[in-house]
């Protein structure tokens, strides 16, 4: 995903928006953003029901993909709703890609520790109940 402005414009290259908004469709990412360390979104009983919305406004984050996804721009987005600006909406994208690339790189280490001959006994031993593993606060030193 790339977005860029330039000349006063917006412009966002094609992304596939069902992975953000929560779409059943898309399995790509197994958990959505934690949208409580963007400081562009706001998320409150009472407004929205409790949907994550663009700061200071009542439209929905979900609302920016959703229009992503239909074919709009970001351009077009920030025309239908003006209560969100392009600073915030070009936060909740870069948000959202730092999040993504965080999330493959935890699925890459994972995938690397599991290559491991060690690591695939312990898990082998684990499951067949010949090892125990002991829960880190056990390892603390009581003071």
């Amino acid at each position: 995903m790339e977005v860029t402005k330039g000349a006063g414009e917006w412009s966002s290259a094609r992304i596939d928006c069902r992975i953000i908004a929560g779409d059943d469709r898309a399995s790509k990412v197994s958990s959505m953003p934690d949208w409580s360390s963007c400081t562009a979104v706001e998320r409150s009983s009472k407004k929205m029901s409790g949907a994550w919305v663009f700061r200071g406004t009542r439209v929905p984050v979900k609302a920016l993909f959703e229009n992503l996804e239909g074919g709009a721009t970001v351009d077009q987005f920030l025309e239908w709703f003006p209560g969100v600006t392009g600073d915030d909406a070009l936060a909740v994208l870069r948000f959202v890609r730092a999040t993504l690339v965080v999330e493959h790189e935890a699925q890459l280490e994972t995938a690397e520790i599991l290559t491991k001959p060690e690591a695939m006994k312990a898990i082998a031993d684990y499951e067949s109940g010949k090892t125990k593993f002991v829960p880190l606060s056990a390892l603390e030193d009581d003071e």
